[in-house]
């Protein structure tokens, strides 16, 4: 509490007492009300209402000639009759000649009218109004903040004694009711400190730029010291695409909020360099699938990476709530050194749409993947980073890949859900409710590699996705079904041993439910879109020159969501000559 007196005491006041400044609004104003009718005010309230043709054109010089005087409370306002007309001073200027144009109307003589508005103008000017900009302060213990003070009519003020949470300020006057201002002050801890610098490495030929800026943001992040409950948002870094070995700098505008801080707004200079990193394929495949459709709060999966190892994730969980839910994976390092990470992530959602959500997490992964795109995160010793939060309303689902190689040092990785009002470090129990078998588990098959040699003329079966490996967990005994998360490469040699060209396809089948696909063929992405059960489609066309071969490849993953096993055929085109 002395903290907070302190930094009342030091506001400091500079008073401004003549035209308002900037923010404020102008104490004398013209309201015309139609085209013969127009009132002049003075801090809001009427004192003149002039009548006929010039009305508005006489209001507007009127209120010049009011603003060009230094008006107080004290400063006397007068009838004088001038060339037999009854003629309004002040501080003896002549401001406004009543006629019987402006007194017939009310049944009253120009004189009555000149004394009525008179008073009027005597008490506007007695009850001066206070204005103060900002309209509240917000300060950290220590810090001295500047109130600009607009009085109209111009007088002194007074300031009412410090409390906790109000100044008060006050008009001085000789008569009838004072104007005031009261200005809220809260007294805050600053939400967070800001790190003037951090250093990210990403990866990839070229770098992508949503996971540039993604790195960047997990960088702030883990360097910013933040209260609890505090909300830290990082700006965009602008072309943010860097050739392998490149190192650019970026600044970040940063914005911390806390509802019980001074919230922080500054700017961070990201250092990038984009990393060559050898990447080990995935000896543990982790999937969190079950329950699927979630109702309640709790961990749906948890998995601690060694040194050196290397991991996939595939996560895919809808909202059953009737309420916003948040899925959140953390990386928790349990040691006392640093511990460093490579990633390659997609994420899709969330949406309702929940065979589009696997596609599109899918399609951004493996693409991602082929180029090596991802980005080195370093957790400290001790610490618990928020690796990501996606908010899903109801019936909404979320769908994710990550791929994580442990630089150094060993990380404790956890996939939970729960309700907005729940704090992260709350949830330690695992879900707990009836689910359908959807996959869930840990699995030591990632990838599945076919290679093939056939001739171009004959239709060949090459391989059914989602059936093809059927890993099984060695710990539950439970057998993944459709293989998700798993990447197949093909190999495929096509020959041609005759002497005519021969033209190819390479036909998907859906022999399962409705799915869809995302296959790499050559590096170029192919969208097979959304397959209905036993319908076919072509992927790609090829033709295979007279006693000759080419070689293709083909990668690609099942896609969580759908509904696999998908047949991939060689078909020859029947019409070739």
């Amino acid at each position: 509490m002395k903290r907070t007196r302190a930094a009342l005491v030091i506001v400091t006041l500079l008073g401004i007492l003549a035209a308002p400044a900037g923010g404020f609004h102008e104490p004398i104003l013209v309201n015309a009300r139609g085209a013969e009718i127009a009132e002049i005010l003075i801090n809001g309230s009427v004192v003149i209402r002039l009548r006929g043709a010039t009305a508005p054109m006489r209001a507007a010089g009127v209120a010049e000639k009011l603003r060009r005087l230094d008006l107080t409370p004290s400063t006397p306002v007068a009838v004088q009759k001038i060339a037999g007309s009854p003629v309004i001073t002040i501080g003896r200027v002549p401001i406004l000649t009543v006629d019987r144009t402006q007194a017939a109307p009310g049944g009253l003589t120009p004189a009555a009218l000149a004394a009525a508005w008179a008073q009027r103008l005597r008490q506007a000017l007695a009850a001066p109004r206070v204005a103060v900009a900002p309209k509240s302060l917000s300060l950290v213990p220590g810090e001295r903040a500047f109130l600009t003070v607009h009085i109209f009519p111009s007088t002194g003020y007074v300031v009412g004694k410090y409390d906790t949470r109000v100044i008060t300020l006050r008009a001085v006057r000789g008569s009838g009711r004072p104007g005031r201002a009261d200005i809220p002050v809260a007294v805050r801890q600053p939400a967070a400190a800001l790190p003037r610098t951090v250093e990210v490495e990403v990866s990839g030929d070229p770098s992508d730029p949503q996971l540039v800026q993604e790195a960047i943001r997990h960088a702030v992040l883990r360097e910013t010291r933040a209260h609890p409950g505090s909300k830290i948002t990082v700006g965009t870094a602008n072309g943010a695409q860097l050739t392998p070995g490149e190192v650019r700098s970026f600044v970040v505008p940063v914005l911390v909020r806390n509802p019980f801080a001074r919230y922080i707004a500054g700017t961070v200079s990201a250092s990038v360099r984009n990393v060559t990193v050898p990447l080990a394929t995935p000896a543990r495949l982790l999937v969190s699938n079950r329950p699927e459709v979630v109702t309640t709060s709790g961990v749906l999966f948890a998995q601690s990476l060694h040194t050196g190892e290397a991991v996939r994730l595939l996560y895919h969980h809808q909202n059953g709530a009737e309420q916003r839910k948040l899925v959140t994976i953390t990386l928790t390092n349990p040691r006392r050194e640093p511990a460093r990470m490579h990633i390659i992530g997609a994420v899709a959602g969330p949406s309702t749409d929940l065979m589009f959500a696997g596609q599109a997490a899918t399609s951004r992964f493996l693409q991602r993947l082929q180029r090596q795109q991802g980005y080195v995160i370093e957790v400290p010793p001790g610490r618990t980073h928020t690796f990501t939060v996606h908010e899903m309303p109801p019936g909404s689902l979320v769908s994710g890949l990550l791929q994580a190689q442990t630089l150094a040092g060993q990380l404790d990785l956890s996939v939970h859900i729960r309700s907005p009002w729940l704090l992260t470090n709350t949830i330690t129990s695992e879900v707990n409710q009836p689910a359908y078998p959807h996959p869930h588990g840990t699995f030591h098959v990632s990838e599945f590699s076919v290679t093939r040699s056939v001739t171009a003329h004959e239709p060949v079966p090459l391989v059914n996705l989602g059936v093809a490996v059927g890993p099984v967990d060695p710990l539950t005994g439970i057998r993944l079904v459709g293989d998700y998360g798993i990447v197949y490469r093909l190999s495929l040699e096509v020959r041609n041993p005759s002497d005519l060209d021969q033209r190819v396809s390479l036909v998907a089948t859906a022999l399962g439910g409705a799915a869809r696909g995302l296959f790499l063929i050559d590096n170029d992405a192919v969208d097979v879109g959304t397959l209905r059960p036993g319908e076919d489609r072509t992927l790609a066309s090829i033709t295979v020159r007279a006693r000759d071969q080419v070689v293709m490849t083909v990668v690609t993953m099942p896609v969580a969501g759908s509904f696999y096993p998908v047949r991939l055929m060689l078909r020859p085109d029947t019409s070739t000559p």
